[in-house]
């Protein structure tokens, strides 16, 4: 469940990042409509500036023109004479000016590369998966452990992408120096929780357990190592070691616990009485 909720968790991560993507797309897109847009106003303004000064032109040369014929029509000699010389004054003044009919301004528009490093940015940052931090074992709850199993508990502290988690353990031999080279062997479990019920164990035994956790990245770091204790066995009473009298009796049995045991709890209960009992604890 844990690994789910982790998944799940970085599926939103996932969601916000290409919405943010997709956020810086739309400004870039924005950016470069603006800036297009400008550029067309640009070359429409020069143009149109352009287009009045040959408009201009064309408006002198028509009513040149014009006058030129209306004098060639005219049949007043002293009427032509008075106004052929300005005319072909306006006319040689017309023909001096120097008419640029070329375009002032190209019609092809600049197509400026977007800057979209960020946006590479925040997309390698999408397949960019960080390896887990080291896990956090619990320590042991009551109730937790049989004479053969322990039930181990851990946390991580983060939100970090985890496929799953390797808990190792061994067993912790009292006569055994802690720098031995010649430990017990350690045993690993593969799961996909933060909890893990370990078998097949010694009874009344001391292990050593520690977690890893691992995605498509790589491997975490070991967590700190913890201690747990499996449950002593029962102990088997020596019948043929027993003996008693009308005040008294004495009980042997067989403790079956390599480890040492903190106490027993002795219960006897008389024959053919219900419900009477009397605990003795050593």
């Amino acid at each position: 469940m844990f690994v789910q909720e982790n998944f799940g968790r970085q599926e939103q991560h996932l969601e916000q990042h290409y919405n943010d993507v997709l956020h810086t797309l739309s400004q870039r897109y924005d950016e470069g409509s603006t800036g297009l847009q400008e550029e067309k106003k640009s070359k429409l303004e020069s143009l149109y500036s352009q287009l009045l000064v040959c408009g201009q032109a064309l408006d002198a040369s028509k009513e040149l023109i014009e006058m030129a014929q209306e004098i060639y029509r005219c049949q007043d000699k002293r009427f032509f004479l008075k106004t052929v010389m300005p005319i072909i004054k306006r006319v040689e003044e017309f023909a001096k000016e120097d008419i640029d009919l070329t375009l002032s301004t190209s019609l092809e528009f600049s197509t400026p590369l977007a800057d979209l490093s960020d946006v590479k940015t925040m997309m390698d940052s999408i397949n960019v998966v960080p390896a887990p931090s080291a896990p956090v074992i619990n320590p042991q709850l009551p109730n937790s452990a049989t004479q053969t199993s322990l039930h181990v508990c851990w946390s991580l502290f983060s939100d970090d992408t985890v496929e799953y988690y390797e808990l190792y353990y061994r067993p912790v031999l009292e006569d055994m120096p802690a720098d031995s080279t010649c430990a017990p062997q350690e045993s690993k479990v593969k799961v996909k929780e933060t909890h893990c019920t370990v078998k097949d164990l010694l009874p009344n035994a001391q292990y050593e357990l520690w977690v890893m956790a691992t995605n498509t990245t790589g491997i975490s770091p070991a967590s700190e190592k913890a201690l747990y204790m499996t449950v002593p066995s029962p102990p088997v009473i020596k019948q043929r070691e027993c003996s008693s009298c009308p005040e008294a009796a004495l009980i042997r049995w067989e403790s079956g616990n390599t480890n040492p045991v903190d106490s027993y709890t002795v219960e006897l209960s008389e024959m053919g009485t219900v419900g009477t009992e009397s605990n003795i604890t050593e």
